[in-house]
C-alpha cells in the first residue's frame, strides 16, 4: 500500500512538471521592461549623398572614321593601327537632386601609325604618294546632362551622361613619293560639333573616393567635316564631395 501511494505521488509530480513545461513553451516568457525598451523601433535617417564629382579616366578607343583602300599591301596594317587609339579625359559634375545633375567634360583621342617599309615590286608602286606616318588628335569639350542611380548608397552607383560640345580635329601626316624617296608633311585641322554620351559604374572605395568603369561614344554633328566618331572603354578615379 505504501509503494502504491509513493507511485501515485511520483506520477502526479511528473504530470505536474510536464504541464508547467508545456505552458512555458506554449506561451513563452513574459517580456521584461528591458525587453520592451529594446523592441522600440529605431528611426533611420536618410544617407547623405555626394553632390559634386570630379573624375579622370584613361583607356582604349576605337575610331569610327572609315579608312581608304590600301595602295600597298603593307598599308593594311598601317590603316588598322589608326583605328585603335588612346582614350582619356576628365569631367566635373554637380548633382542638384538625388538622381539628376549636369557638368562639363573634356575627352581626348590619340592615334598614330608609321609605315616602316614599302615593297618596291608592288604593281601600284610607280608614281604613288602615300602617307608614311600619321598622328591624329581629337579634343572634345562640352556640357552634359547626367543621371545616376545608387544600387547601394555610397557603395555601388550606375550613371549615364549625354551632351554636346566643340571638337578640334588635328592630323599631322608625313608623305613619301614612291619610288623616289621624297618626303613632305602636312597638318590638317578641323573644328566641328559633336554629340557625346556615356554609361558607367562606380564602386566606392571610401565615402569620397570611387573607381569606375565606363563606355563612351561620340558622333560628329556635321557630316561634311572630319569624322570624330569613336567608341571607348575607360577606367577612372572619382573624387566626390
Amino acid at each position: 500500500m505504501t509503494h502504491l501511494i509513493f507511485f501515485i505521488k511520483l506520477r502526479t509530480l511528473l504530470l505536474f512538471s510536464m504541464f508547467i513545461l508545456l505552458c512555458k513553451f506554449s506561451y513563452g516568457q513574459f517580456p521584461s521592461k528591458e525587453t520592451e525598451i529594446d523592441t522600440v523601433p529605431v528611426v533611420q535617417t536618410e544617407t547623405s549623398l555626394p553632390w559634386f564629382k570630379f573624375g579622370a579616366q584613361i583607356g582604349y578607343g576605337y575610331r569610327l572614321e572609315p579608312v581608304s583602300d590600301p595602295v600597298f599591301p603593307e598599308m593594311g596594317n598601317y590603316n588598322s593601327k589608326l583605328k585603335h587609339s588612346l582614350n582619356y579625359g576628365a569631367d566635373l559634375s554637380y548633382y542638384f537632386s538625388k538622381y539628376m545633375g549636369m557638368g562639363i567634360k573634356y575627352n581626348g583621342i590619340y592615334a598614330q601609325s608609321t609605315l616602316s617599309k614599302i615593297n618596291p615590286d608592288s604593281p601600284d608602286g610607280d608614281g604613288s604618294i602615300v602617307p608614311s606616318s600619321e598622328k591624329i588628335g581629337i579634343h572634345y569639350i562640352g556640357v552634359f546632362y547626367a543621371a545616376r542611380y545608387f544600387v547601394v548608397p555610397n557603395k555601388h552607383c550606375l550613371f549615364a551622361t549625354v551632351g554636346t560640345g566643340y571638337v578640334r580635329y588635328r592630323n599631322k601626316t608625313k608623305f613619301t613619293a614612291f619610288p623616289i624617296s621624297i618626303s613632305g608633311s602636312e597638318i590638317f585641322t578641323e573644328n566641328t560639333a559633336a554629340l557625346f554620351a556615356e554609361i558607367g559604374y562606380n564602386f566606392f572605395v571610401t565615402k569620397s573616393l570611387a573607381v569606375g568603369l565606363q563606355v563612351s561614344t561620340s558622333i560628329g554633328l556635321l557630316k561634311d567635316r572630319a569624322n570624330v566618331g569613336h567608341v571607348g572603354i575607360t577606367l577612372g578615379l572619382r573624387f566626390l564631395k
